[in-house]
């Protein structure tokens, strides 16, 4: 049994204007419970969203690639809530799940590699990306980490 420890808003608790945004960009899909959760302070959720685009934004690294690092680290963390979106987002952009080449399977390899030590990785010699592909996957794998303990806790949590 799944408990919700925070109670999402529904559409007429959230502000309308923050609803109306969160409408316009989840349009092909719902609106996730964590951004239900987090328009409890209205002010944070846009501070979120903004740091969130921002990382996921094309950089050294393509945003389809962020976000098979997001599925891929929400699969170490079985983040059942953003296992759910990254795949609906991947397939309504007609893409596959898995790495398209050597270069994304290591990248993807590094992004889990990072999520099952919690950073803690002690051989880097083996690493064959540059300082400005290690920091990008960095950061989405991170932003993820706290993602998927946030979705984790707050709408995920089981009751015993």
């Amino acid at each position: 049994m799944h408990v919700m420890l925070v109670q999402p808003l529904n559409d007429d608790k959230i502000d309308p204007r923050i609803l109306e945004m969160l409408k316009e960009r989840f349009k092909d899909r719902e609106i996730p419970i964590a951004y239900r959760i987090l328009a409890r302070n209205p002010s944070v959720l846009l501070k979120f969203i903004e740091f969130r685009d921002t990382i996921m934004k094309k950089g050294v690294l393509d945003p389809i690639l962020k976000e098979k690092i997001a599925l891929r680290v929400s699969a170490v963390n079985s983040c059942e809530p953003c296992l759910l979106s990254h795949k609906k987002k991947l397939e309504l952009l007609n893409v596959d799940c898995d790495a398209k080449d050597e270069y994304e399977a290591t990248v993807l390899e590094f992004a889990e590699r990072i999520a099952l030590n919690r950073g803690k990785i002690n051989n880097l010699k083996d690493i064959k990306l540059n300082e400005d592909e290690i920091l990008e996957i960095a950061l989405v794998t991170s932003l993820y980490m706290f993602l998927n303990t946030f979705n984790n806790l707050l709408v995920w949590t089981s009751q015993k």
